[in-house]
């Protein structure tokens, strides 16, 4: 799957303009994603949805969903910990993130 910025920009205004469909949209956004071990669409999708209050639960969808997947999990993770270290504007995200369905996997795993 290269770029396919038209695809990206199709998922980022389906989401806004049928709001009450953005859960299953980011889910199918995140299973494309995943079986095409495609992190950089994915991120730029989430990105862009964390940036409106509207769309701010998808992108944490999103990047939840990578974090959690074996083809995604590593870059996810890796991108949390930056924003982490070095965004203000994502901790929010990150926070979201990393309090939801990922730690209860993570103490899971233990």
């Amino acid at each position: 799957m290269a770029d396919h910025k038209d695809l990206q920009d199709w998922f980022g205004k389906l989401a806004q303009q049928l709001p009450e469909d953005g859960p299953l949209i980011a889910e199918r956004v995140a299973d494309l994603a995943i079986r095409q071990r495609h992190f950089a669409m994915l991120n730029t999708l989430a990105t862009g949805y964390l940036n409106g209050t509207a769309t701010f639960g998808l992108g944490v969808a999103l990047l939840t969903r990578a974090a959690m997947s074996d083809e995604l999990g590593r870059a996810a993770r890796r991108t949390l910990y930056q924003w982490s270290r070095q965004s203000p504007p994502r901790h929010a995200a990150v926070v979201a993130i990393c309090t939801g369905p990922l730690a209860e996997a993570s103490l899971a795993w233990r």
